[in-house]
């Protein structure tokens, strides 16, 4: 899809979710190579691929599937293309769910049927939060486990002489409220978020948005409005999110395998080093500042160092574009 405003250069992008067959994957990063050979304008690709560039990127995976990643991290550099990343869990989204259920458990309620499968210390069933929260001494890593029907007797009723060492009596008072049922008869679980006090998938997935989302920010809109060429904004946009191919990020994507600088032959070639302390770079802004155009805050970090001079508007009213420019040329 060409993408075209009014004043400003056209781009494409393009949205790919590549087929789980190997033939047919193959046949699509030669029709992709084929349009970015003809194709010179800005490209997007949000894709998946189905395919890594490294084993790194797997949970498994022998002799055969590093030969698989070689080849398609070949595609991948030989085609110019540059990992902006995601946001999201790794892997399939159940394992997202997973690496969550901390976030999670804090949304889900138990109702007590016969307790055999609501913890009694790590759910949410007596009151707002886990019990363990309201526990006024610290409770043995062995009862963490037990269930509500751990702590009630043979007539079901509650292990009184067991509660009082760890809980005040208001909250022994709101457990006393709680009946519980025949055996056999199942705790429900329920998400707290929902006014039918129901647990489903599409309840967990919108907990999981709200958790892994960012809020959108307009903090990148002065980028956008920079007086540069197009591809120094994207540039500039990259190395805000560190998603220039430095060598220390080319070592971490398996890429390659030495991160040392080529121009000074420093240990880590990251972007703080090529734009900020590499000798070409600092002979660059001393020789700029003889001429009045002088940084402001060297003393913060890379990426508020970038944004007090590109953003600056105490600054000469051409400084932020100089400023871009040079960063583009280092």
């Amino acid at each position: 899809m060409e993408v075209t405003k009014e004043g400003s250069r056209s781009w494409f992008f393009t949205a790919i979710y590549a087929s789980l067959h190997e033939h047919l994957r193959e046949y699509l990063w030669t029709q992709l190579h084929h349009f970015a050979q003809a194709n010179r304008e800005p490209w997007l690709l949000a894709c998946d691929f189905n395919k890594t560039i490294s084993l790194a990127e797997r949970n498994h995976g022998g002799q055969d599937m590093e030969r698989r990643c070689l080849k398609f991290r070949y595609w991948v550099e030989n085609n110019g293309l540059i990992d902006l990343g995601f946001s999201g869990p790794n892997f399939t989204w159940s394992r997202g769910i997973m690496a969550n259920k901390d976030a999670l458990q804090r949304n889900i309620g138990h109702a007590v049927g016969d307790g055999t499968r609501t913890f009694f210390w790590r759910d949410i069933w007596a009151t707002h939060k886990p019990l363990l929260e309201d526990s006024t001494s610290s409770v043995p890593q062995t009862s963490l486990t037990l269930t509500v029907a751990d702590y009630c007797d043979q007539d079901r009723g509650w292990r009184w002489n067991d509660l009082r060492a760890y809980l005040q009596e208001d909250t022994l008072a709101k457990i006393a409220s709680f009946e519980i049922l025949e055996e056999g008869t199942e705790d429900r679980s329920f998400s707290l978020a929902s006014s039918s006090r129901t647990f489903s998938l599409k309840s967990a997935l919108s907990t999981l948005q709200q958790i892994q989302t960012p809020q959108p920010s307009d903090s990148w809109k002065w980028v956008w409005r920079l007086w540069v060429p197009q591809r120094v904004r994207m540039f500039v946009w990259l190395a805000l999110q560190d998603k220039l191919l430095t060598n220390v990020n080319r070592v971490q994507r398996g890429l390659a395998s030495d991160m040392r600088c080529l121009a000074c032959d420093a240990d880590t070639e990251d972007l703080d080093h090529i734009l900020q302390k590499c000798p070409m770079a600092v002979s660059l802004w001393q020789a700029l500042s003889t001429h009045s155009w002088r940084c402001v805050g060297n003393a913060l970090d890379l990426k508020s160092w970038m944004l007090a001079n590109a953003n600056s508007k105490g600054s000469p009213t051409d400084w932020n574009t100089k400023f871009t420019l040079t960063l583009w040329y280092l």
